[in-house]
């Protein structure tokens, strides 16, 4: 479906977040505040394509911005059709593969090193490395409800994007032993600190804060939802946001949610909502999937069912509607009364909306 900016499917994205409390350290805010002005967008025909492409992709997990282009920075499997973009499920993934892997290095690790001195580490796909420092809060050497893990880049390079900086891991939850147990669910916070992604192009960044948790039934379908609204308690939560840019091009989100279920025979269930304000749009917009996206075929880069609901200033909408893998429509509400006759529909395909969102 995406070919440059971004694309729909969970393909690659990295964060780079600072805490917002919890399971790890950080300065929340950064560049995000001085650049969110949170004036909401009229949305009409002229912007219908690009608005709707650039929400479609928050919706899905990925980003981009300025001009990094085709790059691909995690180390994760991913389905045909990645190597484009950004994705904060990829990324999601990424990060509890590596801190397992990296776990297993550390028990495994003879009793005369010591790991202060010398950490566990990875090796990335393109060189360099990826490192650990455990806060073990009961000293049991597994991980467990109350560990901190900072993962340490080192010049590591995923299909050409350098990596450096630190990305902080705090255990929220932990039921089950992902190691034996068929059924399992963990939820972890990212923290992504002093991290730094570039290519010959720039230097991208992000901020803010994310908890991730991860479902693993017994029968192998596994649910994998994240959110901007971090648990500060049993019962309670704090809002954070997600701040993606380069330069003076941005995207941020705020009350952001996914989720993304993957059954044993391919097919997958996704779900979002939140607000979003980007320089590419000029404005802010929410969103929310009223109808789930659905696909039969997990390797397959476009959902083939699915509502997607955008508002912008004074209440107009657009109305996206998935009619199969190639082709979508798109109601449009400029008014803001409500969707009728007098509204416009638009016919696109799947490659034009990607193109109009590539355009801004």
């Amino acid at each position: 479906m995406r070919t440059e900016k971004s694309c729909l499917l969970i393909l690659a994205l990295v964060f780079f977040c600072t805490s917002c409390g919890g399971g790890g350290g950080g300065d929340e805010g950064g560049n995000a505040g001085a650049v969110n002005n949170n004036q909401a967008l009229p949305l009409n025909g002229s912007n219908a394509l690009p608005v709707s492409g650039l929400v479609v992709d928050a919706v899905a997990g990925g980003f981009s911005a300025g001009s990094l282009g085709n790059v691909v920075i995690t180390s994760a499997d991913l389905p045909r059709g990645s190597g484009s973009e950004f994705n904060i499920l990829r990324t999601a993934q990424d990060a509890w593969d590596r801190l397992w892997a990296l776990n297993i290095q550390r028990l495994l690790a003879t009793a005369d090193i010591s790991l202060t001195q010398v950490p566990p580490s990875l090796v990335c796909s393109g060189g360099g490395t990826v490192s650990a420092d455990w806060s073990d809060s009961d000293a049991n050497g597994e991980l467990s409800v109350g560990d901190n893990v900072t993962l340490s880049f080192n010049n590591c390079v995923e299909e050409g994007l350098i990596q450096n900086g630190e990305l902080e891991v705090g255990i929220l939850s932990l039921v089950g032993d992902p190691a034996s147990d068929p059924a399992w669910t963990v939820l972890f916070r990212l923290n992504f600190n002093s991290l730094t992604a570039s290519d010959t192009e720039g230097i991208v960044q992000v901020v803010g804060s994310l908890d991730v948790s991860v479902d693993t039934t017994a029968s192998g379908v596994v649910v994998t939802e994240i959110t901007t609204e971090v648990a500060t308690g049993p019962d309670t939560t704090a809002s954070s946001f997600l701040y993606f840019g380069e330069g003076n091009d941005f995207t941020e989100l705020t009350l952001y949610s996914i989720s993304f279920q993957e059954n044993t025979d391919g097919s997958f269930v996704l779900s979002s909502q939140g607000t979003l304000e980007s320089s590419f749009i000029g404005g802010t917009v929410t969103f929310e999937t009223i109808l789930d996206l659905t696909s039969t075929a997990f390797n397959l880069d476009n959902p083939s069912a699915g509502e997607l609901l955008i508002v912008g200033a004074a209440n107009s909408s657009i109305l996206l509607r998935i009619r199969d893998s190639i082709t979508v429509e798109l109601d449009v509400d400029d008014e803001g009364d409500g969707f009728d006759a007098g509204d416009s529909t638009y016919t696109s395909s799947w490659d034009e909306l990607s193109a109009a969102s590539d355009a801004l």
